[in-house]
């Protein structure tokens, strides 16, 4: 099983980000497209720094394309929101897309650490649904599938990508031991955690 990387992430996003003629840090959106995405219930909260704009967008597209499942990146969803600054109403928008969602995937980056939500974000889906993974972006890929946050984020499970029995490419939750995991789409049912596949 692989990680993402920095590298990868970012070349997909800056190359969405040309495809649209625009950088991702301004996507526009008409009003329909708008009202759509705010309606929208997401399968995913991304938790991320914004100063990792061109990867996530990069992410998101390549959780989706994988997954099938939808995706909620805020300044995309709803552009209109602070997130530079700690707002009620911002915090509101937040937690009403974190209840809405499945799980909550958080991308650790050299950024995310300085991140003022991120944090927050955590240990409120945490408490709310128990449903959350670390997505680890390597700089390169490190050789090695087994990962080790920092402090808390290291209490986590973690997401890595391989190809399953069929030859599809999955995205997959572990626990920390090689043979221990299971997909991420299924990993949404309340009963199903990573289990051992070496039984």
């Amino acid at each position: 099983m692989a990680f993402f990387t920095e590298s990868e992430l970012i070349t997909k996003g800056s190359q969405l980000s040309k495809s649209l003629n625009e950088s991702a840090s301004k996507i526009l959106m008409t009003d329909s497209i708008k009202k759509f995405a705010q309606e929208k219930k997401y399968d995913i909260f991304l938790s991320h720094s914004y100063q990792d704009h061109n990867l996530i967008l990069g992410l998101k597209a390549e959780i989706e394309e994988i997954t099938g499942l939808s995706v909620f990146v805020d300044w995309i969803a709803k552009p209109e929101l602070d997130r530079e600054n700690v707002t009620k109403e911002t915090a509101d928008a937040l937690r009403q897309a974190m209840r809405d969602a499945k799980c909550l995937l958080y991308v650790a980056t050299d950024n995310s650490t300085n991140s003022k939500w991120m944090q927050w974000e955590l240990g409120y889906f945490d408490a709310l649904k128990h449903k959350v993974a670390v997505i680890p972006t390597p700089k390169t890929d490190p050789g090695t599938n087994l990962y080790q946050g920092t402090e808390f984020v290291g209490l986590y499970y973690y997401v890595t990508k391989e190809l399953n029995r069929a030859g599809d490419l999955c995205l997959w939750i572990n626990d920390g031991k090689p043979s221990k995991y299971v997909r991420l789409n299924y990993w949404f049912d309340p009963e199903q955690e990573p289990y051992d596949h070496d039984d």
